[in-house]
């Protein structure tokens, strides 16, 4: 019996006359008893051009195939042989669902992971506790002169912030035992930037958990911003002792215990807007919203408010972005923009006027 072979492009049969063309006879002849269906699929296509044709089809149909298979398989680099892995069945795990859990953890490892998430989230309480104590035993005094320098050198933060975070950590404390007495479910903060508006009001400790109450509330359950906390805190404790403040008023900024006004303490500016709560004043160096309860107005009359906004006109005009200001010019302007007196002195004016003549200043 002839053995059938391919040849690149169609059957030849070994035993007969070599490479000539497979005819009808000879499928029938090499299937011999096979089935009449196995028989039909091959002696359909028995012309050598239809063969030829019906090979062809195959090939392209495995080639289709092929690259599909490719596209839901990955070779396992490690075992690049025989490791195939199916990407189509690898679930891809994104969030688990409510009530998940894909690896189950221990009782010692979910007591682990409670007590790591409660520092991470006291991080900022622990920080100011830190401080505090620092503060209160001195524990500075073998390299610095004050608290502040201190905090500076060690940390490269104010003395501001360093209020603010020992305040952050008094107002944490007194939180977390109030509210843990009333409900488990409402969140801490975790950050001093929440509650920092809860310290600047000075509020009795009832008070800081009334406004934390209703801030989580307004912000659905969730750990609510520091501005709504700062919006809270003035809807439940509105100032009530703000001076009378007037347009073209000159005012001195205090910053008290306001971080936005860093820099600015005993700066005098002109209001040029008066709103509910906060007034926009024009400084030496620049316009700023500033609250009223950090405003003490001049009893300037209005020739000298008239004097002083001129002055203010001048100095700004230095801020200007085509004029690039030296150090020693720039703390001659600074020291101008804290004057306590509506008027300059000779030397004042002279050193003004020499600094205007130096930048291009046009008055």
């Amino acid at each position: 019996m002839a053995i059938c072979v391919w040849r690149g492009d169609r059957f030849s049969t070994m035993g007969r006359a070599r490479g000539r063309e497979i005819t009808e006879a000879d499928l029938e002849e090499i299937l011999g008893e096979r089935s009449s269906s196995q028989k039909s699929k091959v002696i359909g296509a028995a012309a050598p051009k239809g063969l030829s044709q019906k090979l062809e089809k195959t090939r392209d149909i495995a080639s289709v195939q092929k690259l599909e298979l490719r596209k839901n398989r990955a070779i396992s680099p490690q075992s690049p042989q025989s490791s195939v892995i199916d990407v189509s069945s690898v679930e891809v795990i994104s969030e688990p669902h409510s009530g998940f859990e894909r690896y189950p953890l221990t009782p010692t490892e979910l007591e682990a992971k409670a007590q790591l998430e409660a520092q991470v989230r006291e991080a900022f309480a622990i920080a100011g506790k830190a401080l505090k104590e620092l503060r209160d035993r001195r524990l500075y005094r073998a390299t610095h002169r004050t608290f502040e320098a201190y905090c500076r050198d060690r940390f490269k933060f104010s003395r501001i912030s360093a209020h603010y975070k020992i305040g952050a950590a008094e107002v944490y404390e007194n939180l977390r035992d109030n509210l843990l007495t009333i409900s488990e479910q409402i969140p801490l903060p975790t950050h001093e930037s929440q509650v920092r508006d809860l310290i600047k009001a000075n509020l009795k400790a009832q008070d800081q958990v009334r406004v934390w109450q209703e801030a989580v509330e307004q912000a659905g359950g969730n750990i609510p911003s520091g501005r709504l906390v700062k919006q809270i805190v003035r809807e439940m404790f509105p100032p009530t002792d703000f001076p009378d403040i007037r347009v073209n008023d000159v005012c001195q900024l205090l910053v008290k215990d306001n971080p936005e006004l860093t820099g600015k303490n005993k700066c005098w500016g002109v209001v040029f807007e008066v709103l509910e709560t906060v007034c926009w004043v024009a400084c030496w160096d620049g316009q700023y919203q500033v609250p009223k309860e950090n405003l003490q107005p001049f009893e300037y009359s209005p020739a000298e408010q008239k004097s002083m906004a001129k002055l203010e006109q001048r100095l700004r005009s230095f801020q200007n972005g085509a004029v690039v200001v030296e150090a020693a010019s720039y703390s001659i302007l600074q020291q101008l923009g804290k004057l306590e007196r509506p008027f300059l002195t000779v030397l004042e004016e002279g050193l003004l006027g020499f600094l205007e003549e130096e930048y291009g200043i046009v008055t």
